[in-house]
């Protein structure tokens, strides 16, 4: 493989892997935004380290899983969404959405400096300041494999949240419907 052809694959499969997580990030985004807008009172009872949901949604990562947890806690219909192998444990759905959330701050965030191709691997060396002291900059490989990988996985997550907003919706359009019957 020529330094072109393996530096295009690892621009792609980056630029995949951004674009996917984004649509996540939105999917996500468009659940907490459905639910609270449908169900406000169980935003207002949302308390994330002192913080009441209902004066200013969450923006940090950290927040809107916060606020997930929540509303699967709280709304029945959610506590029903599943995937393929059963009913999905809300705990270690977010803790590996967190995961993959860490792992494109170091791909997103991390200057790249160099693609290496060895033995037909291809990796990123990338240098990133800390967000704290010690003021030590890390230095760190990232496999495109890996990438690759986490790209495939964003799609349950991102599936995830649009059948809880589907689940969100359609129990608003039954309970619509009961009150008109």
């Amino acid at each position: 493989m020529s330094n072109e052809d393996f530096q295009a694959k690892a621009h792609r499969v980056v630029g995949e892997f951004i674009l996917s997580m984004g649509k996540t990030e939105f999917a996500m985004d468009e659940f907490l935004w459905t639910t609270s807008n449908v169900l406000p009172d169980h935003l207002e009872t949302a308390n994330y380290n002192g913080h009441k949901f209902s004066a200013k949604p969450p923006t940090s990562i950290n927040g809107k899983i916060a606020l997930v947890k929540h509303f699967h806690a709280k709304i029945e219909p959610l506590q029903t969404l599943r995937d393929k192998i059963g009913l999905i444990d809300i705990d270690e759905w977010m803790t590996d959405f967190k995961a993959l959330y860490d792992f494109r701050n170091k791909v997103a965030h991390g200057n790249v400096d160099s693609i290496i191709n060895k033995d037909g691997n291809i990796s990123l060396r990338a240098h990133k300041y800390p967000a704290r002291k010690p003021w030590k900059v890390s230095s760190y490989m990232i496999d495109i494999r890996g990438i690759d990988l986490a790209t495939t996985e964003l799609i349950y997550h991102r599936s995830a949240f649009r059948r809880a907003t589907e689940l969100v919706t359609m129990a608003m359009i039954e309970k619509h419907h009961d009150r008109k019957s």
